[in-house]
């Protein structure tokens, strides 16, 4: 799927919680002209900025010979050497460093996104300023389980845009074994990376953006069945739930490189059954008494092809749209707030299935 270069930075900023950081960095097509360029200069600014406000120190354990003491004296260390007759002594004291995990992350990664091909001598140049001005902090290899260890407090908000960035990169450079350099592997083209994108990227902007459905969040669905289940059935668990008095909209958020398939035996293109059975499966489990009901399957797209549809399924409003990830971010946003528009205005009429709260 091709996602314009700009749009990749918006879609992440909502994703990710940064609102307040989407014009952190001035980006536009003549700016980035490829992904890697993209996260390359995002990075760089955060990184500038956290050089400026002075990167966060923590405590380590020091030891050192003294000849003032200070912290706590290893007595049984010092005797066992003979340190006492040169008249100093083994002592273990707390000092303050820049050499903690989330600056070794930021470090690595802008060293490692560096040796990239393709982007432009300029950038590259301020990735490397970047790694000179952080001397203290020490060069280490990271994995992928060392983002999952770093604990960002309240007053290390400022980390997460550049931490965020690090852990994507970290998934998408890969080692070139015959230049020894990295490659940058887009996840633009990964359908379950971009799908979990997409999906979050549509709760974080309706949840922030639209004020047509005050309630936007996941919701997870009781069967409606009879009997033991033994946990045999899987769990119905929405993308989105939008929800306002009298009223429910469940969001199914799809992005596949090709949205529809054609028949086995050269059928029209149609959409994809197991799609349409899993909104049909949350319908017919997730009612509130008095709600109105309405589905959608919102697909991303990177060219018109799904066209616009509103069918009646159980007796409910169901709409199939598609939102276009290759257009301008300001038609895309207007695309997402029309598609609210859509949702306030459906209808949803009641059925006489079993009634099922939501968990």
């Amino acid at each position: 799927m091709q996602v314009r270069v700009e749009n990749l930075y918006f879609l992440l900023c909502y994703a990710w919680g940064h609102f307040e950081e989407r014009d952190l960095v001035e980006i536009a097509a003549d700016d980035a002209r490829t992904a890697a360029e993209l996260f390359a200069r995002v990075l760089v600014t955060a990184s500038r900025r956290l050089l400026r406000q002075r990167l966060d120190r923590g405590y380590r354990e020091d030891v050192d010979d003294l000849r003032r003491p200070r912290g706590k004296i290893h007595f049984a260390s010092t005797a066992a050497r003979g340190a006492e007759v040169r008249g100093v002594l083994e002592c273990g004291f707390d000092d303050t460093t820049e050499d903690v995990l989330h600056n070794r992350l930021i470090k690595a990664t802008v060293k490692r996104l560096s040796t990239v091909d393709g982007l432009p001598n300029e950038l590259r140049h301020r990735l490397l300023t970047i790694a000179r001005e952080m001397p203290t902090v020490a060069d280490v290899v990271i994995s992928a389980q060392d983002f999952q260890r770093v604990q960002l407090h309240s007053n290390l908000r400022r980390y997460r845009l550049g931490l965020n960035v690090c852990a994507l990169l970290h998934r998408c450079l890969l080692p070139d074994e015959r230049t020894g350099r990295w490659q940058f592997r887009s996840f633009a083209g990964d359908e379950r990376e971009m799908g979990m994108l997409f999906e979050s990227f549509v709760r974080e902007f309706l949840a922030r953006e639209q004020r047509e459905f005050p309630k936007v969040e996941r919701t997870r669905i009781r069967w409606v069945v009879e009997g033991e289940t033994n946990g045999l059935l899987p769990g119905l668990n929405t993308d989105i739930t939008l929800r306002r008095p009298g009223h429910a909209v469940v969001v199914e958020t799809k992005c596949y490189g090709a949205p529809l398939i054609s028949g086995r035996f050269g059928n029209s293109a149609t959409l994809r059954s197991k799609d349409v059975c899993q909104l049909v499966a949350y319908l017919a489990n997730f009612r509130v008494a008095g709600d109105r009901l309405a589905g959608v399957l919102l697909y991303a797209v990177d060219r018109p092809t799904v066209p616009p549809t509103r069918i009646r399924l159980l007796g409910h409003d169901v709409h199939v749209l598609e939102l276009n990830l290759d257009q301008p971010w300001r038609a895309l946003d207007q695309a997402l707030r029309d598609i609210v528009g859509v949702l306030a205005a459906t209808g949803g009429g009641e059925t006489d299935h079993p009634r099922a709260a939501a968990e």
